[in-house]
């Protein structure tokens, strides 16, 4: 867990076990998805799903809220037996707070809800990490836990 905590509190530019942080353009790389998705939907009878957006810690507001300022990569350790996982590490304005996220193809498993602020927990979800803090191989269940144990 140690070493998730770690890599969620690292700062941007940083590095972690000699990988550095790159800024991803995530707003540019939506818009051009949302783009092609609307081309290829006013060409023919494609059926667009909505997707249901990630869920996040309690008190948190919904991932549209979150504003992204930059993103490093991350391996997760595997539970016995299971590799490591890559994941990535984003760093997010949430109203006046830095709030990082990571993860694990388009699941959340753990928010740092004030990154500037050491004290306060980070939260991870509970299906996706162990309380050691290694990758499960699971799938995220939405029940948060608090680093100090506490629940959501």
């Amino acid at each position: 867990m140690r070493q998730v905590i770690r890599a969620v509190r690292l700062r941007a530019g940083e590095s972690l076990g000699g990988a550095r942080a790159a800024a991803v353009g995530l707003r540019s790389r939506s818009a051009v998805a949302v783009g092609a998705l609307l081309l290829f939907a006013g060409a023919g009878g494609l059926t667009v799903w909505g997707a249901t957006a990630p869920c996040v810690p309690p008190r948190m507001p919904p991932i549209a809220e979150w504003r992204a300022l930059g993103a490093q990569s991350v391996v997760l350790e595997g539970a016995a037996g299971l590799p490591p996982t890559f994941g990535v590490a984003v760093d997010y304005r949430v109203g006046p707070q830095r709030v990082r996220g990571v993860w694990v193809g388009r699941d959340l498993v753990v928010v740092d809800p004030d990154v500037d602020d050491l004290e306060r927990p980070v939260w991870r979800d509970r299906g996706a990490l162990g309380a050691d803090g290694r990758a499960t191989g699971r799938a995220p269940t939405c029940d948060w836990v608090e680093d100090s144990g506490r629940r959501a």
